[in-house]
């Protein structure tokens, strides 16, 4: 009983939090797009910009098609106020999931403030 108390507890601070559980997922998995994905969503709420970013174009590296990571990755550029590459993100979330509604909200949202339906490059 002692022994599985032991490794109870070394396993409960390996996943006290989704930080450390999609971190670790990534130091012991090869090219883990999900767990990048949600490293990344992770770190652009706690406004870790910089790393949010880089994790998020690693699992689009990995899996082009990750729609998560694709509206993740506009997230951040709408965070930083690059109302371009957030609108060419969230156009190609729409484009593999046309039923993406937070895409869609987003994608006006950024549209209204630029006055733009369109014209910008995709």
């Amino acid at each position: 009983l002692g022994v599985l108390s032991v490794l109870t507890l070394r396993q409960v601070a390996t996943w006290r939090d989704s930080r450390t559980l999609f971190t670790h997922a990534l130091a012991v998995t090869e090219k883990n797009w999900v767990a990048a994905t949600y490293l990344g969503e992770v770190e652009r709420l706690s406004g870790e910009l910089d790393a949010a970013q880089a994790h998020l174009e690693f699992a689009l590296e990995v899996q082009k098609g990750h729609v998560p990571a694709m509206f993740e990755l506009a997230r951040v550029h709408l965070e930083r106020g690059k109302l371009v590459e957030a609108r060419r993100l969230l156009k190609r979330t729409l484009r593999n999931d046309a039923g993406h509604a937070a895409a869609r909200q987003l994608l006006e949202r950024v549209e209204s403030e630029t006055g733009d339906r369109g014209g910008m490059e995709d």
